[in-house]
């Protein structure tokens, strides 16, 4: 039933509840169109199962505050705070990369290079801080808008 719904709720769904947490649901909907009766309505409307597995999901998801925060797309601002952090902790000169909060952050990081690179980069002389934050932004805002 996962896949009659479309992709940007699919993958929220698969995001939140796991693939397999997805397809467990789908075990006690039947595949049979039933009807309801609402309480105080004479009106009998048809129930599909999509729209009660839907339903079932979002009740499962429960509330986008009970996302863990690592799930969630940080904003540009955080995920610059992030680099800063990396940097006072691991420093210029770092064998690998650090460990971040959101794949957006590492790709970002990727796409100037790497750590190493990125932090060179960043730390030329005459670089204005404004500058290469904003730079990082930039870069941010269109690896997560595409």
């Amino acid at each position: 039933m996962l896949k009659q719904l479309p992709k940007d709720q699919r993958e929220l769904i698969e995001e939140r509840l796991t693939p397999h947490g997805a397809r467990e649901l789908e075990k006690d909907i039947g595949t049979e169109v039933t009807t309801h009766k609402r309480k105080g309505s004479h009106v009998e409307r048809e129930v599909h199962p999509i729209t009660k597995y839907y339903t079932r999901c979002l009740r499962e998801m429960g509330s986008l505050s009970k996302t863990p925060t690592t799930a969630r797309m940080p904003s540009p601002n955080q995920a610059w705070m992030e680099i800063l952090k990396a940097k006072t902790e691991v420093g210029f000169m770092f064998d690998g990369e650090p460990t971040y909060t959101h794949p957006k952050i590492a790709q970002t990081v990727q796409y100037f290079g790497g750590w190493n690179k990125m932090i060179d980069e960043f730390g030329k002389p005459g670089t204005q801080q404004s500058t290469i934050r904003n730079r990082f932004v930039m870069a941010y805002k269109g690896l997560t808008d595409a």
